[in-house]
């Protein structure tokens, strides 16, 4: 089974988004966080069943929140390559993969 890493950017996008929300309430951080967590199970489990943004990419956007995680599957690894905001620039991350 494939472990689960992330790239530092998206380790700090992840650290930001869950700063943000501490700063409007410690329970939508720790929803976040959930949701996240969840999210990363799900493409644990079965990583090839989330929508393909590119060759070498694919995306699960989190449930109740406005943010998506980017994957790359590697021989190994599953590197998480963003967790982007839907707002954010389209693709900022697709050099990171």
């Amino acid at each position: 089974m494939k472990q689960i890493s992330f790239h530092h950017a998206a380790n700090a996008e992840l650290l930001e988004a869950i700063q943000h929300y501490k700063g409007i309430s410690p329970g939508l951080a720790a929803l976040f966080v959930e949701k996240v967590n969840a999210a990363l199970q799900l493409i644990h489990d079965n990583p090839e069943a989330f929508q393909r943004v590119d060759l070498d990419l694919r995306q699960l956007p989190l449930d109740k929140f406005p943010y998506s995680l980017f994957y790359a599957l590697e021989q190994n690894i599953i590197r998480i390559v963003a967790v982007a905001h839907h707002k954010r620039k389209p693709g900022y991350w697709k050099s990171r993969a």
